[in-house]
């Protein structure tokens, strides 16, 4: 979550917190508007989860080509939110090929 030309933008991973902690996207939000709370760091558990969310997505992405369906990939790298923005909305207007 961040705040963009007085914006709020949204991650997919803020909808899922926010799906099963509607407080810690409170908190979060407080933050971002507020700043005065500081969050802590992510422990192993944390990171445990952030892990297996990733294995989950990359095996998800491989049966979905394994499948032979259209997969439209937005590099994680070298890209601004703007622009990763940008190319999701245009992939996702053109559709399946």
């Amino acid at each position: 979550m961040r705040k963009t030309d007085g914006a709020i933008r949204l991650s997919a991973s803020d909808l899922m917190r926010f799906k099963s902690c509607r407080h810690a996207t409170t908190l979060d939000l407080r933050l971002i508007e507020v700043g005065d709370l500081a969050p802590s760091e992510d422990g192993a558990e944390a990171e445990l989860l952030q892990r297996q969310g990733d294995e989950h997505e990359i095996a998800f992405l491989d049966q979905l080509k394994a499948d032979g369906r259209s997969v439209v990939e937005i590099p994680k790298d070298g890209l601004s939110l703007e622009d990763s923005v940008r190319l999701t909305l245009q992939a996702m207007l053109d559709g399946p090929t």
